[in-house]
């Protein structure tokens, strides 16, 4: 979804409410399937676009999603709270690019431009944004943790031991290891 932010008025921010059926985020549930088959959990909130400049904008808002993904663990399907709340400024892309094409040139900001994000032909792409947020909320390794025992809730396993899980169907003997005739050397 297209945000027209040469329709956003000074004093008058747009208001999106999302309530979950939007068509424009079939793309982020597609990358979070349910285990069951069953439709996947909404993504709910609501985001304010507020003109700050003639250039620069203002967005506050918030996500609710928790979807299903695997343990990093024990590769069980998961529920992981994906639930954030955001403020940004977006600024037109021309603002950080140089105008006389020299790639060396860099265009003074703002001391707080950590948290500007950029838009191109005055239109802020939504679908991509919440995508964003939510593939931002979600860690590297995702272990459902229990803090008392330093295990997974899940599977139960403690998280310091050194084999996570066993693959069934890739279980060999040593004869079909190139590699164990090595295991008998002694050095």
């Amino acid at each position: 979804m297209k945000i027209d932010l040469d329709t956003i008025k000074e004093g008058i921010p747009f208001k999106l409410a999302i309530t979950g059926d939007e068509a424009w985020l079939s793309a982020i549930y597609l990358d979070f399937p349910s285990p069951d088959g069953k439709l996947p959990p909404k993504i709910t909130g609501k985001m304010s676009v507020a003109r700050e400049t003639d250039e620069i904008f203002r967005i506050d808002g918030s996500i609710n999603f928790v979807p299903w993904v695997e343990c990093s663990r024990c590769a069980k399907d998961i529920n992981w709270n994906a639930s954030s709340t955001f403020t940004y400024r977006i600024a037109p892309q021309s603002m950080v690019e140089p105008d006389d094409g020299d790639a060396n040139h860099e265009k003074s900001l703002s001391s707080s431009s950590s948290d500007l994000l950029m838009y191109e032909n005055d239109q802020f792409d939504a679908a991509e944004f919440v995508n964003d947020q939510v593939q931002l909320t979600l860690p590297l390794q995702i272990i459902n943790r229990d803090p008392k025992s330093d295990s997974c809730l899940d599977c139960g396993d403690r998280l310091d031991t050194t084999q996570v899980y066993e693959d069934k169907d890739a279980k060999k003997s040593d004869a079909d290891n190139p590699f164990a005739a090595l295991a008998k050397l002694k050095l």
